[in-house]
């Protein structure tokens, strides 16, 4: 059984550490492959912007030699040339300036190996800018017009035999510009031009950029051409669509820019063992890490599952020796140094000792309450009942005949008082509570004749309702006293006795000056901090106190005054808690 437990532990406990430490690098070990990948596509797709933007270059230079070559002038005296006829010395100079042009622009641009500008003749002449003007069928590079008119895209790959004096054929890449007047301008570009750029770009290893046509011609290759084509045919045979710009294959990662202006597609090939090389450094480091993580789980979790498997068995021999009386054991694994097995040793065996110790001082506890509340309960302000004796000693000096009013005032007294000192355990209705008040009121206005009316707005549903008695008296003889302040007018009470959001509702205003906003204060300081009575406002700290000991701290008193308007004090106890304190009385009773 302890085996078992210790290893229901260790399962638990190993878990609870290796599966949030797992979690963690799978989470991590996604994000940095998805990194790695978006930086790998990001830094293919930088160099593909940078071979894009000097070819781009290129095809803004060979559009500018097609707008100088539009100008009818130019165009005219390139036909007469062709004609050899009718061209004045003014249209000669023209000639000779569109061939000084063609030659500045070969000289301005080092990437550039010849420009051929053609018209349709019948003698089959162009201009060149290395030999002037040349017959296609006596020039080397004699396949160069048909390939050009052919071609649907203004990028064509080609080998040419341009000058008579290089036998060997060269590889060119030729920029095709047409115009409406059917001027076509053709600029050879040799190919190893663009090879020193693709050169530059600091490619990865194994790295191939390739730039086709929109027709998936391959035009350039930074590697070799064959391989280049056989990339290429791979790639239109497994791209996921016609517009994709990056997608990975087994061995692959693949990027694609396109330029719509240039009718090229830029793509760039890199091996995945390349493209993740740190991913698999990564790996490695994390396997090297998660072993240890792993080792440490289990080392700490064997601890742990240890130590706890004797400490609960330690307190199932104490809790057990308790029961049948015997001598408590002590803990052999007890040390100053081991915090919880310190620590839960001495609770249990505390509790267990001191278990009659805490039930008395429950009950001494609870007894203490009592006897508070009771003293609560008879403290009876001593200035009401001398003012009210002295009263009615001076109307029986005053009336010495016979019954009198003095007579009435000390029946109604007794009734009072007899209310008063019932035993406060015994709670009572409110319509008792308002029956007893309202001799309290009689006796007040008897004292002070004219001074104060009380109107009354009771809710009939809720005046059998229990509460403890003696809870109105306060309330209203603190707003008699604000009533006796006034001189120019009668004083009123007005008393509102409701339930309202599942509470009993008690209010008491009255018209007299009101206090000041520092008096008011310090009125609800002396309720909410309870530290003794207080002498000034003993009668709500007295129903406070009880009410709080009595519902369980759940009632609240609020106050409000304006200043020459009035003074109110409001009552506020849940009618849950009284039913709980009638439920709790018929216990007692039956009991």
């Amino acid at each position: 059984m302890r085996k078992r437990f210790f290893f229901n532990n260790l399962i638990h406990t190993l878990c609870l550490t290796i599966l949030p430490i797992l979690l963690l690098s799978i989470a991590h070990f996604l994000l940095s492959s998805r990194d790695l990948r978006n930086n790998t596509n990001r830094e293919s797709l930088d160099k593909l912007l940078l071979i894009q933007e000097e070819i781009s270059l290129m095809f803004q230079d060979s559009t500018k030699v097609l707008k100088f070559l539009e100008n009818p002038s130019l165009v005219n005296s390139i036909k007469k040339t062709f004609l050899k006829s009718n061209m004045n010395y003014d249209e000669y100079l023209t000639y000779k300036h569109v061939v000084q042009h063609l030659q500045a622009f070969v000289k301005s641009a080092d990437y550039i190996d010849s420009i051929y500008v053609y018209l349709p003749n019948d003698q089959g002449l162009y201009l060149t800018s290395n030999a002037n003007i040349y017959s296609y069928f006596k020039m080397p590079d004699q396949n160069w017009l048909p390939i050009c008119e052919a071609a649907s895209s203004r990028f064509i790959r080609r080998n040419a035999h341009l000058y008579a004096a290089l036998p060997d054929f060269t590889d060119y890449l030729t920029v095709i510009e047409k115009s409406g007047n059917r001027i076509l301008v053709a600029i050879n570009i040799k190919v190893s031009h663009f090879k020193k750029v693709l050169g530059n770009l600091n490619l990865a290893t194994d790295q191939t950029i390739l730039i086709t046509n929109h027709e998936n011609e391959l035009l350039l290759s930074s590697g070799d051409s064959a391989d280049g084509k056989a990339q290429l045919g791979q790639i239109v045979k497994t791209a996921p669509d016609r517009n994709w710009t990056s997608y990975n294959t087994s061995d692959m990662l693949i990027v694609r820019s396109q330029s719509e202006p240039l009718g090229l597609n830029f793509i760039s090939v890199t091996p995945n063992k390349v493209a993740y090389r740190y991913l698999e450094r990564f790996i490695g480091l994390s396997l090297l890490a998660g072993a240890a993580c792993l080792l440490l789980c289990i080392i700490f979790s064997a601890i742990y599952a240890s130590r706890t498997t004797k400490q609960v068995y330690f307190i199932i021999e104490l809790l057990d020796a308790a029961t049948r009386n015997q001598t408590l054991p002590t803990n052999p694994n007890k040390r100053q140094d081991d915090i919880y097995s310190y620590i839960v040793s001495n609770i249990v065996q505390t509790f267990i000792q001191n278990d009659y110790l805490k039930t008395m001082l429950n009950e001494r506890k609870f007894h203490a309450i009592s006897l508070e509340l009771s003293a609560l309960q008879y403290q009876i302000n001593p200035h009401f009942l001398s003012n009210t004796l002295q009263t009615i000693d001076f109307e029986i000096m005053r009336l010495t005949n016979g019954p009198s009013k003095a007579n009435q005032m000390i029946e109604q007294l007794s009734e009072f008082l007899q209310y008063s000192l019932r035993s406060p355990k015994q709670d009572v209705s409110i319509i008792e509570e308002i029956e007893a008040t309202k001799i309290y009121i009689n006796l007040m206005q008897e004292r002070y004749p004219n001074r104060f009316e009380v109107k009354w707005e009771l809710d009939n549903t809720i005046l059998s309702l229990p509460i403890p008695k003696l809870i109105l008296q306060p309330m209203i003889e603190n707003s008699i006293q604000q009533c006796m302040r006034i001189t120019e007018r009668p004083g009123l009470l007005q008393i509102r006795i409701y339930q309202e959001d599942g509470a009993l509702i008690i209010s008491i205003r009255d018209n007299g000056p009101g206090v000041s906003p520092e008096r008011l204060q310090e009125i609800r300081h002396s309720l909410s901090h309870f530290e003794g009575f207080n002498q000034k406002h003993i009668g709500l700290q007295n129903l406070f106190r009880r009410l709080q000991l009595r519902f369980k701290m759940k009632c609240r008193i609020q106050l409000e005054s304006l200043l020459n308007h009035g003074f109110s004090v409001t009552l506020l106890i849940p009618i849950a808690e009284i039913y709980d304190l009638r439920q709790q009385q018929a216990v007692s009773n039956n009991a």
